[in-house]
């Protein structure tokens, strides 16, 4: 294949176009969670006080067109599906990008990465219902939890060729 750098190997373009596909679901997510953020969740599970999962699974849905994790109202289900292949993990969070996913340890809660390196995140206020809430990537208030995981979503369809 020819670019203006000259030619790269199918192997290269393959690396490319991937990364590209997965870049533009975390540039979709991070847009519809600007848009989003503080969005009403009372309509989530607990009336908004429990809907940390069911925040951020409305917003890939609108953002993606995909659910991810066979109950989008857990934690845990989210979890598990980015582990075993709907996310990429993003060991280094000083590659962590806008629209990474960001879940506590422990499972206990989630969020969305509103800057590169992901020092701020936005997730579910469980005391007001709503999705405003303004932290870092290990939810500052949920101390003695460890670190967070932050993944990439990834679009398995897009990446079958």
């Amino acid at each position: 294949m020819c670019t203006a750098l000259g030619f790269i190997s199918p192997v290269q373009a393959q690396t490319l176009f991937t990364t590209r596909i997965i870049n533009m679901n975390s540039d979709a997510i991070a847009q519809v969670t600007l848009d989003r953020q503080g969005m009403n969740t009372s309509a989530g599970p607990g009336y908004g006080k429990q809907a940390s999962a069911w925040a951020v699974s409305q917003i890939i849905q609108l953002a993606v067109n995909s659910q991810i994790g066979e109950n989008p109202n857990s934690v845990a289900s989210i979890h598990q599906a980015l582990k075993v292949g709907q996310g990429l993990p993003i060991s280094d969070r000083s590659q962590a990008i806008p629209g990474d996913i960001v879940i506590a340890a422990q499972d206990g809660h989630i969020g969305v990465c509103l800057n590169a390196g992901c020092t701020k995140v936005v997730s579910n206020l469980a005391s007001e219902a709503k999705f405003s809430w303004l932290t870092d990537a290990d939810f500052n208030e949920l101390s003695g939890r460890g670190k967070s995981a932050i993944y990439r979503i990834v679009d398995i369809a897009l990446l079958q060729f």
